[in-house]
């Protein structure tokens, strides 16, 4: 069931689950999506921990705006796990999460471990807007059909086809508008995690997929050499790894939290 918390001057809506004395894990969804999308992960986690999934700002069921930044999404992060007293937690982001993520542990230290999955330290090439660019498209002018045609021909490794579990990434709650489109697009183009990536404490460990069109994995790379943390390559996965390789992801995410 969804809960609602004010925190970081907004509303941000989330859920929780799984098992109460349990080790906490944060989940944080990529771009265009809801708590929902992370619930395939969420699921193969609850035997082990307690897992919190939210909605950013400008998502699912919490507030939306016309502007904010990827440092606003990472605060709002991080005022969530502190307002909740969420200790010794673990940060799961994946694409856009991960740069949130990655921010949060730049910005605190409430976190005890980060995992970032499909990452990059910075918004330069934005993969998403080059594409609709080559399609003659941009973030202001794409109907839904035509990014999701434009995403599904691009978000796959070669090997793969239709993924039974591909339904489980469909985004829940209000459908965002053009106006949220732009908004979100311009927080993952606009941020630079490179700069301070040197003040993270947490324990990270970052996973990138070999056939990741849209943050390619030479990014994720530069981000775990930065950090001198654990770097893991999918093969034969895109950018939809979660559902190309969950229980590989499972794997490396419970022996990595322990």
């Amino acid at each position: 069931m969804t809960k609602f918390i004010e925190t970081n001057g907004i509303k941000l809506a989330y859920d929780e689950s799984g098992v109460e004395d349990g080790k906490i894990i944060v989940l944080i969804h990529g771009l265009s999506s809801s708590k929902e999308t992370m619930y395939l992960m969420r699921n193969s986690l609850l035997d082990k921990y307690k897992v919190y999934t939210i909605d950013c700002r400008g998502h699912g069921e919490s507030d939306r705006m016309a502007y904010y930044t990827l440092e606003d999404l990472a605060e709002d992060v991080v005022s969530f796990t502190e307002d909740l007293q969420l200790k010794n937690a673990t940060a799961i982001g994946y694409s856009m999460g991960s740069f949130i993520a990655l921010r949060a542990g730049e910005i605190s230290d409430v976190f005890e471990k980060l995992i970032l999955i499909g990452t990059k330290g910075d918004g330069s090439s934005p993969a998403i807007t080059n594409l609709l660019k080559a399609n003659g498209l941009s973030v202001e002018k794409v109907s839904k059909e035509e990014y999701g045609r434009i995403m599904r021909e691009n978000i796959f490794a070669p090997t793969t086809k239709n993924p039974e579990n591909l339904k489980t990434m469909r985004p829940q709650g209000k459908e965002l508008s053009i106006e949220d489109r732009v908004a979100e697009m311009r927080a993952v183009t606009h941020f630079d995690n490179m700069k301070e990536i040197d003040k993270v404490s947490a324990e990270t460990m970052v996973i990138s997929a070999e056939y990741d069109k849209i943050v390619p994995p030479e990014r994720g790379l530069e981000v775990a050499e930065a950090l001198n943390c654990r770097y893991e390559l999918l093969k034969d996965a895109g950018h939809m790894m979660m559902v190309e390789k969950p229980k590989e992801i499972e794997d490396l995410i419970k022996d990595f939290i322990g």
